[in-house]
């Protein structure tokens, strides 16, 4: 097993953060709040020096320490959603081509509808979608990472689903008319 000195993991877990980032602001909602997680897990980290974390679980250990630093904010009252808009994924429409605009339209609508159905099931499915599917972490990661057995991952991430699905329902029968 091979194992990492601290410039060296350093550098390996900065190659994350974006996807930390990403990740805090799934489960907050507001961008500010998900920038002092990741700083806080960036200084939790090198405070606690733990360096002697294999190669291949640095990307796992860096998300469980996001989730834990955002239950802990949770649990001692500090975490305050204070926005539900993330302007910088908002699509810039600068084509004056309509079928160009339409698209691009529709594909902001899609988008929107998917954020404001995720945002709205519970914060504990909603992380594990968010590691699932736009991480790309597997059921033994996540289990890691949210400290729990791999069987209660693939449930909860199907429960997760089916309430996507029903929050999705209204979308699909518009789209079909």
């Amino acid at each position: 097993m091979s194992f990492f000195g601290k410039d060296k993991f350093v550098k390996e877990f900065i190659t994350h953060l974006d996807a930390m980032y990403n990740f805090a602001r799934w489960l907050t909602k507001d961008s500010d709040e998900a920038e002092e997680i990741v700083h806080d897990a960036l200084l939790k980290i090198l405070l606690n020096g733990n360096f002697k974390i294999p190669k291949s679980e640095i990307r796992t250990y860096s998300f469980a320490v996001i989730r834990r630093g955002f239950i802990d904010r949770v649990r001692k009252g500090k975490y305050e959603v204070t926005s539900n808009r993330y302007p910088e994924n908002e699509f810039n429409i600068t084509s004056e081509d309509d079928s160009n605009f339409l698209f691009n339209l529709e594909k902001e609508n899609i988008q929107k509808d998917i954020e404001r159905a995720l945002e709205s099931i519970p914060v504990d499915l909603r992380s594990l979608v968010v590691l699932a599917n736009f991480e790309g972490f597997s059921g033994d990661e996540i289990a890691k990472i949210e400290d729990i057995p791999p069987g209660t991952v693939k449930s909860r991430l199907r429960k997760a689903y089916q309430l996507l699905r029903r929050k999705l329902m209204d979308y699909s029968e518009e789209v079909k008319k």
